[in-house]
């Protein structure tokens, strides 16, 4: 049997300098009721953080699950969640233990028995409304085990239990559909968490004692897309030229940049890092101009990927299947790019520059030719204008 480790299983403590964001706190107390809230965002925008301050605030015994990618092992994880509970209700536990032990096949069937034990248990030995909060479950989203386990226990789980996913990506392999239909799920996503211009005012003024002037700040907060790892993570570098009223608006800085590339860029397939760094140059993205400009057939695919995924791309409002990146990282990518040589940098531009004439882009094709320093192209632009 697999002992498990208690650090995963133990309520985080608020982090200095903590800014309680009163809104998202008091949607998730007036959303407990649902069987499921699912919090969804890219990294770094704060989901923990939230829900270690609602765990913290709530009057409802929370059990905390910090998952890792260890987890997505059936037996692993299921040894854990019974910890998570046990560890708020040490009554509960032994029966599921030991239908677990007994436990050698981990498919439907051989987990019915399993989930059956720890819904019984729950019934018999924990009375009061409690919360159970998964966090990063995106680590072990793709353990169909998993997903199987969870789905069967949300869909038999006494009243009194309900449970907080945090996760980068949406969890295809959970039944979120039939959850939503029958109004048993609700959740938060990127555009809920993003950090508000007030927000970052006030951030600044509790942990710094300094004076955001309010258009730097909403400034701020537009070009992060209301990030606020990135926002830290620049500001840190910057404070003098904020507090002049200065937003940097070009380059992403050496933190932001680590940061991208170990939590985000680094975990991506290959293939998925070639089309994000090669389509950079791209203010705005549809499939017919990605393939094109990458000369590839797969760009609807990828798009469809990464909205899913939350990684760091916006759909356009009003304008259907055109997309852009999140500002930051865009700058980080297009560091990236520039890396890899200037050469491709200046064809890809060219190209685009070519693509947008014959759609008669006429202001985005001469910002390419610009770019790729075609001086005779641009200047036959602008005169086409």
């Amino acid at each position: 049997m697999i002992a498990p480790m208690i650090t995963k299983v133990l309520l985080p403590q608020l982090p200095r300098g903590l800014l309680r964001r009163p809104r998202l706190v008091e949607f998730l107390h007036a959303s407990v009721d649902h069987k499921l809230i699912l919090l969804s965002a890219a990294a770094g925008y704060g989901k923990t953080t939230l829900l270690a301050d609602f765990a913290h605030d709530t009057d409802l015994p929370v059990c905390w699950y910090a998952l890792a990618s260890s987890d997505s092992d059936p037996r692993v994880f299921i040894e854990h969640f019974i910890a998570s509970i046990a560890h708020r209700f040490p009554d509960f536990g032994e029966q599921s233990r030991a239908v677990l032990r007994n436990t050698s096949q981990f498919d439907r069937e051989g987990m019915y028995p399993l989930v059956t034990a720890i819904v019984n248990e729950i019934y018999q030995a924990i009375s009061e409304y409690f919360i159970v909060v998964l966090d990063d479950y995106h680590l072990v989203e793709t353990s169909s085990v998993v997903n199987d386990f969870l789905d069967a226990l949300l869909a038999h789980t006494p009243e009194n239990c309900h449970l907080i996913i945090a996760s980068r990506t949406v969890p295809g392999g959970l039944s979120l559909v039939r959850l939503t239909a029958r109004q048993q799920m609700i959740g938060l996503g990127t555009q809920d968490l993003r950090f508000t211009g007030d927000e970052i005012r006030a951030l600044v003024k509790q942990n710094y004692d300094l004076d955001l002037p309010a258009d730097t700040a909403e400034e701020l907060a537009q070009h992060s897309d209301g990030w606020i790892t990135g926002i830290i993570l620049t500001a840190q570098t910057m404070w003098k030229q904020l507090l002049a009223g200065v937003v940097k608006t070009t380059g992403t800085s050496g933190r932001v940049y680590d940061y991208l590339t170990s939590e985000v860029f680094a975990l991506q397939p290959p293939e998925v890092q070639e089309f994000r760094v090669a389509s950079s140059i791209l203010n705005e993205l549809s499939p017919a101009l990605c393939d094109a400009l990458l000369d590839i057939h797969n760009s609807e695919e990828m798009l469809n990927l990464l909205m899913e995924r939350n990684l760091f791309i916006v759909r356009l409002e009003g304008r259907e299947r055109w997309y852009r990146y999140h500002h930051l990282f865009r700058e980080f990518l297009q560091a990236r790019l520039r890396r890899s040589g200037e050469n491709r940098f200046i064809e890809l531009h060219r190209r685009a520059g070519q693509l947008l004439e014959e759609r008669e882009a006429w202001e985005e094709a001469i910002a390419h030719y610009l770019e790729a320093q075609d001086w005779t192209d641009a200047g036959r632009a602008i005169e086409a204008v």
